[in-house]
């Protein structure tokens, strides 16, 4: 089961994007600041991190920083953002491994998926396996 920390401050985009991935049977924790993303970081160990850019507190590239100073290796990192052009120079100096654009697509969504080795069209997926 991927463990999964999406950090975004538009509380209905968090918890509903939170709700699907639960429902894919990933284990997932949602923050609305960066502050509350650091403070989790104690207790919940991600593989996959879903940032936004545009946070209250601290911006997505910083917050990026420093879970990455506490974050497993293996761990990857997504920004999010609403600008297609905001993130640049080679994902940010390396800081993130995808970029995602606001409304995030379902396609987009499968593609951070694969990025911890979850297959959406087999096991782990919705439904996978199931008799119909």
């Amino acid at each position: 089961m991927t463990q999964v920390l999406i950090v975004d401050d538009n509380r209905d985009a968090a918890d509903s994007l939170g709700e699907v991935l639960r429902m894919m049977g990933h284990a997932v924790e949602v923050a609305y600041s960066a502050s509350a993303a650091l403070a989790r970081m104690e207790r919940f160990h991600p593989d996959l991190f879903l940032l936004d850019l545009a946070l209250p507190d601290l911006d997505g590239y910083e917050l990026a920083r420093r879970l990455r100073r506490v974050a497993s290796k293996e761990a990857k990192f997504v920004a999010v953002s609403g600008y297609g052009s905001e993130i640049g120079g080679n994902l940010a100096g390396n800081l993130f491994d995808e970029h995602i654009v606001k409304p995030m697509a379902p396609e987009a969504l499968l593609r951070v998926l694969r990025l911890v080795g979850h297959d959406p069209v087999g096991r782990g997926a919705i439904g996978a396996g199931q008799p119909e």
